[in-house]
């Protein structure tokens, strides 16, 4: 099984402010981002999967208080392993989508579905999310 690309919930919920994104990088390293209407929230993590068990590790976690438009970077504590399968369905998007699906959630979501696009599979144009928007 290889999980290298994006995942995202919004396409299950293509009208919610709030989307979480997995991005799993080919180096075994990847990115959980979340956010609600904006990135709020992100962490960076390992991972492993042997056979249809999915491990994952927590590196940093990164906040941002828009208020004081400060970040803050802390050292990941968690550990987090699932059974994980790979399913195709139909998406709002009217083509096929891969869905990620979790046996438990993400210490860091609640939700255990994922859907990755065609599109999102290609990781080659994937940056690390960032909190600042870039000026037009």
């Amino acid at each position: 099984m290889n999980l290298v690309g994006t995942w995202s919930t919004l396409m299950f919920f293509p009208h919610d402010p709030a989307n979480d994104v997995l991005a799993f990088l080919p180096d075994g390293t990847g990115v959980y981002e979340y956010y609600w209407w904006r990135l709020s929230f992100y962490a960076t993590f390992t991972y492993s999967l042997e056979g249809d068990l999915l491990t994952v590790r927590g590196v940093k976690d990164y906040d941002f208080d828009f208020d004081t438009k400060t970040q803050t970077e802390t050292d990941s504590s968690w550990v987090f392993s699932t059974q994980v399968s790979l399913a195709a369905g139909p998406s709002q998007l009217e083509e096929q989508v891969e869905i990620l699906e979790l046996a438990a959630a993400l210490p860091l979501t609640k939700e255990l579905r994922f859907g990755r696009t065609t599109a999102a599979a290609d990781m080659q144009y994937y940056g690390m999310p960032s909190f600042w928007e870039e000026e037009s």
